[in-house]
Formats: C-alpha cells, sequence, structure tokens
C-alpha cells in the first residue's frame, strides 16, 4: 500500500514538473520590455507589444489594459490614461490626460491602425 502511495505521489509531482508554466511570457515578443528598470515605461512597454504567438489559453488573453491599470499604483493617473487610450485606440479617452503636452501626443498615438512612434512608446522625453 505505501509502496502504490509513493509511486502515486512520485507520479503527481512528475505531473507538475513537466507542466509549462500558464503565465511564461514568449521571449521573443517581450524581449524589448525586459532592459526597462522604470515601472512606468515598462507597464506601457508590455500594453503595447502583447505576446503575437500565443502558446497557452493564459496567454490567447489580451493583458494590455491589466498593464495599464497598474500605473495607478506608481501614481501616475495620466500615463494610466494615456495608455489606455492608446492600447484602445480611443483618442475621446485622452481629455482625462491633465498635460496638455501627453493629451496631444495621445490624441495622435490613439488613432485607429496608426503605427505607433517612437513618441508613443514614451511620451515623457
Amino acid at each position: 500500500m505505501n509502496k502504490v502511495i509513493s509511486a502515486l505521489g512520485v507520479m503527481f509531482l512528475a505531473g507538475f514538473i513537466s507542466l509549462p508554466q500558464a503565465g511564461a511570457e514568449e521571449v521573443a515578443d517581450v524581449s524589448m520590455c525586459t532592459a526597462i528598470t522604470n515601472p512606468l515605461e515598462k507597464n506601457l512597454c508590455l500594453a503595447l507589444h502583447p505576446i503575437k504567438n500565443p502558446q497557452n489559453r493564459y496567454q490567447h488573453k489580451d493583458h494590455s489594459i491589466y498593464y495599464c491599470s497598474l500605473m495607478q499604483y506608481q501614481k501616475d493617473r495620466d500615463m494610466m490614461n494615456f495608455c489606455t487610450a492608446v492600447v484602445q485606440s480611443d483618442p475621446g479617452m485622452c481629455s482625462n490626460i491633465g498635460d496638455t503636452k501627453l493629451e496631444k501626443i495621445c490624441v495622435s498615438c490613439s488613432e485607429k491602425d496608426k503605427e505607433l512612434g517612437k513618441e508613443c512608446l514614451n511620451p515623457r522625453q
């Protein structure tokens, strides 16, 4: 009986070890964001660069809005609104931004089917 339980326990643990991680990101798609140390810039980068070829059902979901929402913890509401407007391609959301320069960049970056330029990826520089 103990041998059977031990064998089942080993098989159970082996199953956990061999399963791929559900939340692991593909290195090829997020590699441009790994070098960024500033949390605001990193969350913006992750929001604007979703995983292109997801491997599992967790990755098939779009996490862009989640990364935008993390910006509220860095106490920068303008960047959170900027990120959300660009991800959703909704220039109307840019009116919630207090900084007029950032609002202008937001309007130009949040147009539908627009290629994101350098000013969209790092709007405060």
